[in-house]
């Protein structure tokens, strides 16, 4: 996919700090409103497939927010994240019980005589 660029061209919203780093944020104008959320959609499917590991891992494409809905998105994104621990903490501590309840379990059948 290469999406046209509108005469606004791209352009660095940041300014560049002394220590370098972390890359500056980079502002893509596309030709239309169509094109952006083209480009949103596969975006994530694409950079996640690269075989630059830093491309795969780091590069993000993200629609340009006020910042209200900027502050908006970041909270879903943590809520997002904090669910998805809860979730995989949730499971091991289930793995880690499992051998125990088969325990439990078998202890429980032998003691009534079922083995």
């Amino acid at each position: 996919m290469k999406p046209a660029l509108s005469k606004l061209d791209c352009r660095r919203p940041e300014k560049a700090t002394d220590s370098g780093t972390k890359p500056r944020r980079l502002l893509v104008h596309l030709t239309s409103e169509q094109n952006a959320q083209d480009l949103l959609s596969s975006a994530k499917a694409i950079l996640r497939k690269s075989h630059d590991h830093y491309i795969a891992s780091a590069v993000y494409f993200n629609p340009d927010l006020t910042a209200a809905h900027a502050k908006l998105a970041l909270e879903q994104h943590q809520r997002r994240r904090e669910a998805k621990t809860a979730k995989l903490i949730r499971g091991e501590v289930h793995q880690q019980l499992l051998p125990a309840l088969r325990i439990c379990h078998f202890f429980e059948h032998s003691a009534n005589g079922v083995v």
